[in-house]
């Protein structure tokens, strides 16, 4: 007759030991975000440039906004009369995200201006991580004709390996119209746009946009998008992503209750 049982009491006590033996996180998100360096943030900025002589001074207005976890949505905007900025940001663990909307307009009470948006992102790679850097800016302007300083736009962006010490990549270019890229030929540019990140290096991502003029021009508008995707490289070198961190106490939880549920099937009764 001797049959075997198992009580709930014991299944319980070999679940606790199972949380307590393997109740490490398995983590598969590529980056984490870091405070060893620096805290992230991301921005917005105007400045109106000089005043004519019937208005006050007035200083440059901005918005700064600082990322404390991951995932996070959010924007930043800064205006003067109708001069504007705005620095969108979506941010996840595999992919930081920034847009950018700017704009100067308002010349009855200023000459020239500048607006500015920027990210700033300080994360750990926290196993081997494949990246790459994407993006463009738009830039318009209807310049009047003749001026000294024409209206420009600049696109700087880098990737520091802060551990190291080391830049991973940087670019930095600037046009008077057009658009800005990251494969455009007369840009400044160091390292590669895609690469892979070293397990355990603390590193940087910084990203500026901006457009600027000395003159009373009748409108410029400026508009992108930059994004850095980081990508957990599984053994082998492929690229494919992982799925989502499990406790690797449930995978034992589920061991175990497979293993429980075979003896009392085929137990001797």
């Amino acid at each position: 007759m001797g049959g075997h049982r198992v009580s709930r009491t014991s299944l319980l006590a070999l679940g606790i030991i199972g949380l307590i033996g393997f109740g490490q996180v398995v983590r598969a998100d590529p980056v984490s975000l870091s405070t060893t360096f620096a805290n992230s943030e991301f921005g917005a900025s105007v400045d109106p440039g000089f005043q004519n002589v019937a208005e006050p001074a007035t200083i440059a207005q901005s918005q700064i906004i600082p990322v404390t976890n991951l995932p996070f949505s959010g924007s930043a905007n800064a205006a003067f009369n109708t001069d504007s900025s705005t620095t969108t940001a979506d941010l996840t663990t595999s992919k930081f995200s920034f847009g950018f909307t700017q704009s100067i307009t308002d010349f009855d009470t200023q000459v020239g201006g500048s607006t500015d948006g920027f990210g700033d992102m300080y994360f750990v790679a926290n196993t081997a991580t494949s990246y790459s850097i994407a993006g463009a800016l738009q830039f318009t302007v209807d310049a009047e004709e003749g001026v000294d300083v024409p209206p420009a736009a600049e696109l700087y962006t880098y990737l520091v390996d802060d551990t190291t010490d080391s830049i991973v990549y940087e670019y930095d270019n600037f046009t008077t119209d057009g658009s800005l890229g990251l494969t455009d030929p007369d840009a400044f540019v160091l390292g590669s746009a895609t690469g892979n990140l070293v397990a355990g290096d603390e590193y940087e991502y910084y990203i500026d946009e901006n457009i600027s003029t000395q003159n009373t021009d009748p409108g410029l508008t400026g508009s992108g998008s930059i994004s850095f995707g980081a990508q957990v490289t599984p053994p082998g070198g492929s690229s494919t992503p992982l799925p989502a961190a499990l406790p690797a106490g449930l995978l034992g939880l589920a061991a175990m209750a497979y293993t429980l549920r075979r003896r009392l099937v085929t137990a001797p009764v």
